[in-house]
């Protein structure tokens, strides 16, 4: 085994100290975790940048990817209508605006 020594805020230490006895980790375990991403990654395991965006654009991205390959899809069988369902047998006599009923003739 290794060793490696490393110089941080006390403060930071103590309460980060605090969440991993929380999570059932030591530093040690904490450490080597992030290390194990590292070498399985090839890269830090977390978005750096100097954007204070950075942490929604990987899951904005993520959204993105998965609708672009819904392009081709077919979803008219989520279709309420097909299914004989109605703004009104669904919410009874309420009705929401942005909902029309069904034409009655």
């Amino acid at each position: 085994m290794a060793r490696k020594h490393t110089r941080m805020n006390s403060r930071r230490k103590a309460r980060v100290e605090k969440i991993l006895e929380g999570l059932g980790l030591t530093p040690s375990q904490a450490v080597n975790l992030f290390f194990a991403q590292i070498e399985r990654r090839k890269a830090i395991p977390f978005a750096l940048a100097l954007d204070d965006r950075a942490d929604i654009l990987p899951p904005i991205e993520q959204v993105a990817k998965v609708w672009d390959g819904l392009d081709g899809e077919d979803f008219s069988h989520l279709d309420p209508r097909r299914a004989g369902l109605t703004t009104n047998n669904v919410l009874g006599s309420a009705s929401l605006p942005y909902c029309t009923s069904p034409s009655r003739s």
